[in-house]
């Protein structure tokens, strides 16, 4: 299969999850699209909005590169199949894709009126000129080929990521033990070979069943419940309870109790304190007893605002939504349905959405900016700890996301400068 994975414009919808990454790249039922379609040995590139791009050469080599990749495609003078990058996730979607190549039906599948894929003949690449995001959009809004029926889900809004993942990662997890080789040290919960579970360890595997990767350490006196998915070099602090449906991402520290909920890779919540039906993105600190709520007290659907809009979730259960390079002061609260941006900094209780850059500690009294500069420097250290060289294309995209999000803190905050206590 020729594949093109392409971001659309209304990725911004996916914010502050998709500004530090390609929405193929988010994790979602415990699998990232970019995972699922690179199950068949594809031949694969992607079009990523312009201050991704260096990003995703630098840590996606196994992609094609876009030119090579589009004169490979036109030599074969066949087809090519275009996938929007906020195609959920799952392995019925990525089953559904496999069918209509092998159908091989030329056309458009719509979700929503928004395209969720297409089939091209290759020929008509040259009418998307650049390939780049808007071209793209404005090709397959104005292409004339016939209408494909499938059922593809758009990721819309940063709450939709949670609501697929509840729903997709039972079938995610059976679909990889399906083609994966994994020991079962206790029945139902699969390990790779060789790697040590710690005696005391209670597990519940009724409700799905338990994958632990590579290099994992799980500490004595857990609790693990599935469906469950661990990624490679985690580690679970000593009694912590991580409950049904949650997924940690690789080179993450977890302890305390964690339910329904997606942490991406190097994350830290290593101490007691409550996140529930929530997304963690990347280089995130959770400060010791930080709780979040994911339910009204009312235990009405909770409701978001979004870029000045109220949205009914149609959700009981919704926690937050934090961006990457978020760090959380100890004890610090966070209500229900609300949104950090990235490389913000919280402190006391939060009851309102947080932007991007915001040194957040209204309760005690002061909202401020963080200046690009501390943050790369924080970056700079938290990446070392873990082996990681900063680039330039890190703090690069720091700065393009500040610019980005200048008009979100307008109003909440505009001194730039570092909160100050007594």
């Amino acid at each position: 299969m020729n594949i093109l994975i392409f971001e659309d414009p209304k990725v911004f919808q996916l914010s502050p999850i998709t500004l530090t990454r390609p929405a193929y790249l988010v994790t979602c039922g415990a699998r990232r699209l970019l995972d699922q379609l690179q199950r068949s040995g594809n031949l694969l590139a992607t079009v990523v909005r312009p201050e991704l791009q260096a990003l995703v050469a630098a840590d996606s080599p196994e992609l094609a590169d876009l030119p090579a990749w589009r004169r490979s495609v036109e030599q074969d003078n066949g087809r090519v199949l275009l996938v929007n990058a906020r195609v959920v996730p799952s392995a019925v979607v990525r089953k559904q894709l496999e069918e209509l190549w092998d159908a091989g039906d030329e056309g458009i599948v719509r979700t929503h009126r928004t395209v969720a894929a297409a089939l091209l003949p290759t020929r008509e690449l040259a009418e998307y000129g650049a390939l780049t995001v808007e071209q793209i959009s404005r090709g397959l809004d104005a292409s004339e080929l016939p209408t494909l029926h499938a059922d593809l889900p758009l990721l819309e809004y940063p709450h939709d990521v949670i609501r697929h993942h509840l729903e997709s990662m039972g079938e995610n997890l059976d679909d990889l033990l399906a083609r994966c080789d994994y020991h079962q040290p206790i029945p139902n919960v699969y390990v790779p070979r060789g790697l040590e579970l710690p005696t005391q360890l209670s597990v519940e595997t009724r409700g799905g069943p338990i994958v632990i990767e590579q290099d994992v350490m799980v500490g004595p006196f857990c609790f693990l419940e599935g469906p469950l998915y661990i990624s490679r070099g985690t580690r679970i602090r000593e009694h912590a309870s991580i409950r049904a449906l949650t997924c940690i991402g690789r080179n993450s520290k977890v302890g305390g109790e964690v339910y329904a909920s997606i942490i991406e890779p190097y994350s830290n919540k290593q101490h007691e304190g409550y996140l529930g039906h929530s997304y963690l993105g990347s280089w995130v600190n959770v400060g010791a007893g930080t709780c979040v709520s994911d339910l009204k007290n009312t235990y009405g659907k909770i409701n978001v605002d979004f870029n000045g809009q109220r949205i009914a979730t149609e959700m009981q259960f919704l926690g937050v939504i934090v961006g990457d390079h978020v760090k959380m002061a100890i004890n610090a609260t966070l209500f229900a349905g609300k949104q950090i941006g990235v490389a913000s900094m919280l402190y006391g209780t939060v009851t309102e959405n947080v932007p991007s850059f915001v040194n957040y500690a209204r309760s005690l009294g002061q909202v401020t900016v963080a200046s690009v500069e501390a943050v790369a420097t924080m970056q700079r250290r938290m990446f070392a700890r873990r082996k990681i060289p900063q680039r330039s294309c890190d703090v690069a995209l720091l700065e393009a996301i500040f610019d980005a999000t200048a008009t979100q803190r307008s109003g909440m905050a505009d001194q730039v400068a570092p909160l100050r206590f007594g």
